[in-house]
């Protein structure tokens, strides 16, 4: 399966921006598994030659970032249970470290069918993003 629409612009992009590759992405609507059927319009202007870019230090964590969203007719409680989930074993772990994850509920004019999913993100002192993604 491919990574989520979210893990392409909230990861890949920033990185691939250090190289200077620049790229809009447009989402008109999110599919899901199995159905699929969602759409992006993504615009990449022409460039010469890439940046070099030295990421040899991962540095510490210094805050998690996040989306937990349910899509169709899925309510959102599930959202929000992932969402309490996921805050509840990283402030465990990492009592110290701050963290955001937002509920969405996606409409049927954003998205295709049933789905949910969850995506965090942690932002390093050095600039690196380590993901984690779950339909």
């Amino acid at each position: 399966m491919a990574p989520q629409i979210d893990y392409t612009l909230q990861v890949f992009k920033p990185i691939a921006e250090k190289f200077g590759v620049c790229f809009d992405c447009n989402i008109k609507r999110r599919g899901f598994f199995p159905r699929g059927g969602g759409e992006i319009v993504v615009d990449v202007p022409p460039l010469s030659h890439l940046k070099a870019v030295t990421l040899v230090e991962r540095g510490d964590v210094i805050k998690v970032t996040g989306r937990a969203f349910v899509a169709g007719k899925l309510p959102s409680k599930i959202a929000d249970r992932m969402k309490a989930a996921a805050v509840e074993v990283l402030k465990e772990k990492h009592p110290k470290i701050p963290v955001d994850v937002v509920i969405v509920k996606e409409t049927a004019a954003t998205s295709v069918g049933d789905g949910t999913g969850i995506i965090l993100v942690a932002e390093t002192s050095s600039g690196c993003l380590l993901a984690s993604s779950q339909l």
